[in-house]
C-alpha cells in the first residue's frame, strides 16, 4: 500500500512539471506572435518614413525583415522540439498479501429464559350505587296581573310614561322650551292625588290648547298615572 502512495504522488509531481512546461510553452508562443506584431508594426512604420521609394527598395526591406521573422520562428521551434515530454514509466506494484483466515466463530448458546410470574389481578371494587334523588316539581308562582286601563298600562309616576320624543315634544309646544319650568310641574302633579287635581293644577298654571294633539297625549299620560 506504501509502494502505491509513492507511486501516486511521484505520478503527481510529473504531471505537475509538464503543467509547466506547457505552461512556458504557452509563454512562448505568447512572444513570438508579440515579435511578429512589431515586424509588422515596423513594416508600417517604413513604409510611412519611405513613401517616394521605388517598388524594389520596398520589396528588399520586406524581404529582409520576413527573413529574419522566418529564422526567429525557426529558432523558437527547434528550441521547443529539443525538449520533448516524457511520461514516466509505471513502477511495478507489489504483490499483493495473502488474505487472513479468520477462524471460525464459537456458537453462542443462548440462556434458557426464566419463567415469568404469573401476578394475579387484584379484584375491582364494586360500584357504590347511590339511589335516585327524586326532583320536586317547581311550581312557577302566579303572575301578578299588571295594572291597566283605557288609557294604557298605569305608571307609579309620570316620568315612566314619558319617552324621549314626547319630552322634546312637550318641552316645546306646552311649556315654551323651558325644561326647568316642564320639570317643576311633572314633579308638582306627581305629587297630587287625583286625576282631577292634576287637570285644575294645569288649568291654573297654564293655558293650553285644549283642542290639539299634543295637549291629549299629555292628559293621556295623567289618566295612566291616576287610574
Amino acid at each position: 500500500m506504501e509502494e502505491l502512495v509513492k507511486y501516486f504522488e511521484a505520478l503527481e509531481a510529473r504531471i505537475a512539471a509538464l503543467e509547466a512546461k506547457q505552461q512556458d510553452l504557452q509563454d512562448k508562443l505568447i512572444a513570438v506572435g508579440e515579435h511578429v506584431a512589431a515586424m509588422v508594426k515596423t513594416i508600417e512604420e517604413v513604409k510611412q518614413v519611405q513613401p517616394a521609394a521605388p517598388s524594389s527598395d520596398k520589396e528588399a526591406l520586406l524581404a529582409q525583415r520576413l527573413t529574419i521573422l522566418a529564422e526567429r520562428v525557426e529558432a523558437l521551434e527547434n528550441g521547443l522540439a529539443a525538449e520533448p515530454m516524457v511520461m514516466p514509466e509505471p513502477e511495478p506494484i507489489a504483490a499483493e498479501p495473502e488474505p487472513m483466515i479468520e477462524p471460525e466463530p464459537l456458537p453462542i448458546v443462548e440462556a434458557e429464559p426464566e419463567p415469568e410470574e404469573v401476578v394475579k389481578p387484584e379484584p375491582e371494587p364494586e360500584p357504590i350505587v347511590e339511589p335516585e334523588k327524586k326532583e320536586e316539581p317547581v311550581v312557577a308562582e302566579p303572575a301578578q296581573p299588571q295594572q291597566t286601563s283605557l288609557f294604557g298600562q298605569a305608571v307609579s309616576n309620570i316620568r315612566q310614561a314619558i319617552s324621549l320624543g314626547d319630552r322634546f315634544l312637550f318641552q316645546r309646544e306646552l311649556f315654551a322650551q323651558n325644561g326647568e319650568k316642564m320639570q317643576k310641574a311633572l314633579d308638582d302633579i306627581d305629587k297630587l292625588a287625583s286625576f282631577d287635581e292634576a287637570v285644575a293644577y294645569i288649568d291654573k298654571h297654564f293655558q293650553w290648547d285644549k283642542e290639539s294633539s299634543t295637549y291629549e297625549l299629555f292628559i293621556n299620560i295623567l289618566h295612566r298615572r291616576f287610574n
